[in-house]
C-alpha cells in the first residue's frame, strides 16, 4: 500500500507560499480553494510547480477545463466521483514515476482523438454520451492510458475492443435518427452486459464502441466474452424501414492484447480498429 507524506494548504496563496518554501514529488491540486477560479488556480499552481506533476482534482467533468488544465501543464484531470481510494494513490504515483523518468505525463492525452475532438463546438460530447450515458472519448483515452500504467507496474494482461456498427449511417437516412438511436441504446445495453463492473465501455464514435477488458487472468478470458457478445449482437432488432427488406447493422468486432498488440494507447487502439476493419471487409459481421 503507498504512503505518502502530505502537506495540505486550504487556500491559492498559502499553496503557492509552501511551494515556494520546499520541493514536492507531486502537487495534487483541488479546484475548490476558495481564493482561486478554476483557470487562475491551476495557472498560478502549475507556473510555480515547475517540473514537479500537477494532478487537478475536481467534480466538474468539463471538456474545456480539462484541455486548459493540460495545456497550463497538469499532467492529469481526475473527477472525483470516478476515483476511489485505491485508484488516486497508484495514479499519482504513475506521474511520480512518470516525472522522474522524464515522461511527459499528458501525452497520452495530447495525442488523443478524444482531446482534438474536444477543441469543437461541443467538447462535452468527449466526456460524456448523451445518448447512451456512456464515457465518451475523452476518459476512454485517459482510462486506456491508465491501464496501460498499471499493466506496467503489476504485469497482467488486458484487452481492448473496438466494434463498429456498419450500415448505422444508411438506416438514419432511410429510418430516421430515432430508429438509429434505439440500435445504437440497444448495442450498448447488450455489450454492457457481458462485461465486469471494473471494465471500461465507452461511445467513441457514432457506431462505435470501445471497451477496456482489464486485469484478464488469461485469453481464455477474453475469448469467452468475445463469444458471448457475437452470439449477443446479432439479437438486436431492426424495423421494416420505408417498404423495405429489414436494413441490416453489422457488428463489427476487433481487439487487441496488451502488450503482444502494442504497449501505448494509439497502437492498441489502431490495432483493436483495423482488426474490425478487416473483419469487415471479409464480409463475416453478424447482422445486429
Amino acid at each position: 500500500m503507498a504512503s505518502f507524506d502530505v502537506d495540505c494548504a486550504t487556500r491559492l496563496e498559502s499553496a503557492l507560499d509552501t511551494l515556494n518554501e520546499r520541493e514536492y514529488d507531486a502537487i495534487l491540486l483541488d479546484l475548490n480553494l476558495p481564493d482561486g477560479s478554476d483557470t487562475k488556480t491551476i495557472g498560478s499552481v502549475c507556473g510555480q510547480a515547475q517540473e514537479t506533476p500537477v494532478l487537478v482534482l475536481t467534480g466538474t467533468e468539463d471538456a474545456q477545463l480539462a484541455l486548459d488544465a493540460g495545456r497550463a501543464g497538469a499532467v492529469e484531470y481526475l473527477v472525483k466521483n470516478r476515483l476511489d481510494r485505491a485508484t488516486l494513490p497508484s495514479r499519482i504515483l504513475k506521474e511520480v514515476h512518470d516525472a522522474q523518468a522524464g515522461h511527459a505525463g499528458w501525452a497520452h492525452l495530447n495525442s488523443a482523438p478524444g482531446l482534438r475532438a474536444a477543441e469543437t463546438d461541443e467538447p462535452e460530447a468527449t466526456l460524456r454520451d448523451p445518448l447512451t450515458g456512456l464515457a465518451g472519448e475523452l476518459i476512454y483515452c485517459d482510462r486506456l492510458a491508465h491501464s496501460i500504467a498499471q499493466a506496467r507496474q503489476w504485469p497482467h494482461l488486458f484487452g481492448v475492443l473496438h466494434i463498429e456498427l456498419d450500415g448505422l449511417e444508411l438506416l438514419r437516412e432511410l429510418g430516421g435518427h430515432e430508429m438509429a438511436d434505439r440500435i445504437v441504446e440497444s448495442a450498448a445495453l447488450r455489450i454492457r452486459s457481458w462485461l465486469n463492473e471494473a471494465d471500461t465501455l465507452a461511445r467513441i464514435g457514432a457506431g462505435s464502441f470501445g471497451v477496456i477488458v482489464d486485469e484478464l487472468s488469461d485469453l481464455n478470458e477474453f475469448e469467452t466474452i468475445l463469444s458471448h457478445m457475437e452470439v449477443s449482437l446479432p439479437q438486436l432488432h431492426v424495423p421494416r424501414v420505408c417498404d423495405l427488406d429489414v436494413l441490416g447493422v453489422a457488428a463489427t468486432i476487433g481487439f487487441s492484447i496488451f502488450p503482444m498488440d502494442g504497449d501505448d494507447h494509439a497502437t492498441l487502439m489502431e490495432s483493436a480498429e483495423s482488426a474490425a476493419a478487416q473483419v469487415e471487409g471479409s464480409g463475416d459481421s453478424p447482422l445486429v
